[in-house]
C-alpha cells in the first residue's frame, strides 16, 4: 500500500493538510501547493485520476504557480519530477487513505522576512556589526533556508556561538550613514510532543549529572531575587506546572506598554512597575523559574498570530527543562505553552545574549533604528515591509 512515492518518502516533508477522500481524487481531482527546500517558492501539485484503474494516478507539476487553499499540504518534492508522471500499484487507495496531518501533526511551514534599517544624523567612519537572524535548528524546527543581504554590499562571515547560535558578523570600513540588513528564512516548524513530565527529584538528578550553570544563575537582566506575590513552590507538584503557573502569573500581573522599559530593564524594576513588553515578562519568568532551581532560557524569535497577521510578530518567551524530552517553551505575554506558531531565532540566558544585531561604530553621530518583521505561511504572498521605530 506504501508505493505511492515509495522510492522518494524520505524527502517528503508533510506540513499541513485535511483528510483526503478516495471520491475527492475520483471525482475531478484534488490540486495541494508543495514546497520546493531548495528553491523560493510554491509549487502546485495537480493529482488526477487517469481512468486507467482505480489505483492509477497521475501527478502534474505547475512550477511556481500562485496558490492559496485552507487546508494544505506541503511537501519537499524531488527536483527529478517530470511534468506529469502516473504511479500504480494503491496509488489511490495510499493518498485517500493516508493520515494527513492537520491538526494531529501541526507541521507548519514559514517563510520569514527581517528588515532592520539604522540611520545616522551624519557620515560616521567605520560600523563593525553582529547579526544574529539565522532560525536555528533544534528537534522542533528545522531552518530550510536562510539569506542575509546587506546595503551597502560588504562580505559577511558567520560563526556558531557557545549556545548553538549562529551569529554573522562584518565591517563597513568606509564612510557612510545609512545601513540596512535583511535576513529571510524558511522554517519548517513542528508542534511540541507532549511527553512526560519531570519530577522534582528527576530533575534535580539531571540537574547534577548535567552542565545547566548559565541557565540557573541571576544575571544584570535576570535578577529579581524576591518571591513574586501568588506562587508558592511547595504547591506544584512537578516543575512544568510550576513554570505552567508562573507563566500564567505574569500574565494577569502584569500589563503590557510599549516604550515603558528600556533593553536594559532588570526584572526587578519591570517587577516594581508591574508593566512592560515580551522581552521584560521572559526576564521575570526566567527570574521565578532560577529561583526554584529550574534550568531555563531566553528564546528571542517569531510568533505567527492569523488573527493579526499584519502587525510586528518578532516575540521573546522562555523555555524550561521539565520534560523527559528537555527543553519546553511557556509564553508569559499570553501565559500558555508553545505550540507550532513559534520559530526560535536564538537562544541565550538573557536579552543579551541574542539582540537581532549589535555593533559598535567610529564617529560622532547619533542613530536611530526602525525595523520590519512578517510572518506567513510560505504560500501566501509577501507584502510590503512595514516599518516600526525602535
Amino acid at each position: 500500500m506504501h508505493s505511492f512515492f515509495q522510492s522518494i518518502r524520505g524527502q517528503l516533508v508533510p506540513i499541513r493538510a485535511e483528510r483526503i477522500g478516495l471520491d475527492d481524487i475520483r471525482t475531478g481531482g484534488y490540486v495541494l501547493p508543495m514546497h520546493v527546500p531548495d528553491q523560493v517558492g510554491v509549487h502546485q501539485i495537480e493529482f488526477i485520476k487517469t481512468g486507467v484503474d482505480e489505483d492509477s494516478l497521475v501527478v502534474k507539476r505547475c512550477s511556481h504557480a500562485p496558490v492559496k487553499h485552507d487546508n494544505l499540504l506541503l511537501q519537499a518534492i524531488p527536483e527529478a519530477f517530470c511534468a506529469s508522471t502516473t504511479f500504480h500499484g494503491g496509488a489511490l487507495s495510499w493518498l485517500a487513505g493516508f493520515d494527513l496531518p492537520g491538526d494531529n501533526l501541526g507541521l507548519m511551514l514559514y517563510a520569514i522576512r527581517h528588515v532592520t534599517k539604522y540611520h545616522f544624523d551624519q557620515d560616521i567612519q567605520e560600523n563593525v556589526m553582529e547579526v544574529r537572524k539565522h532560525p536555528i535548528s533544534n528537534d522542533r524546527q528545522r531552518c530550510l533556508t536562510f539569506s542575509l543581504s546587506l546595503d551597502p554590499e560588504v562580505r559577511v562571515f558567520r560563526y556558531q556561538d557557545h549556545l548553538g547560535n549562529v551569529v554573522h558578523h562584518f565591517d563597513v570600513p568606509w564612510v557612510h550613514n545609512e545601513i540596512q540588513i535583511v535576513g529571510e528564512s524558511m522554517v519548517e516548524v513542528r508542534k511540541p510532543v507532549s511527553d512526560g513530565d519531570l519530577s522534582w527529584d528527576q530533575l534535580a538528578k539531571k540537574v547534577e549529572d548535567q552542565d545547566f550553570y548559565d541557565m540557573l544563575e541571576t544575571t544584570e537582566l535576570v535578577d529579581m531575587t524576591s518571591a513574586i506575590e501568588g506562587i508558592d513552590f511547595k504547591d506544584f507538584s512537578t516543575p512544568h506546572e510550576l513554570a505552567l503557573a508562573a507563566s500564567k502569573l505574569v500574565r494577569a500581573q502584569f500589563q503590557y506598554e510599549r516604550a515603558s522599559t528600556q533593553v536594559n530593564s532588570s526584572a526587578t524594576l519591570v517587577m516594581r512597575q508591574k508593566r512592560g513588553v515580551c522581552q521584560d515578562f521572559a526576564h521575570v519568568m526566567l527570574s521565578i523559574l532560577r529561583q526554584a532551581r529550574i534550568p531555563c532560557r531566553y528564546i528571542s524569535g517569531y510568533r505567527f498570530s492569523p488573527e493579526n497577521a499584519e502587525v510586528d510578530t518578532s516575540h521573546a518567551w522562555v523555555e524550561a527543562y521539565v520534560s523527559e524530552s528537555g527543553w519546553r517553551g511557556y509564553d508569559p505575554s499570553r501565559g500558555v505553552a508553545v505550540d507550532e506558531t513559534y520559530i526560535t531565532n536564538c537562544v541565550g540566558r538573557d536579552y543579551a545574549d541574542c539582540p537581532p544585531t549589535r555593533g559598535v561604530f567610529r564617529g560622532k553621530a547619533q542613530s536611530t533604528l526602525r525595523y520590519a518583521v512578517h510572518v506567513r505561511p510560505a504560500e501566501v504572498p509577501a507584502r510590503e515591509d512595514q516599518f516600526v521605530r525602535f
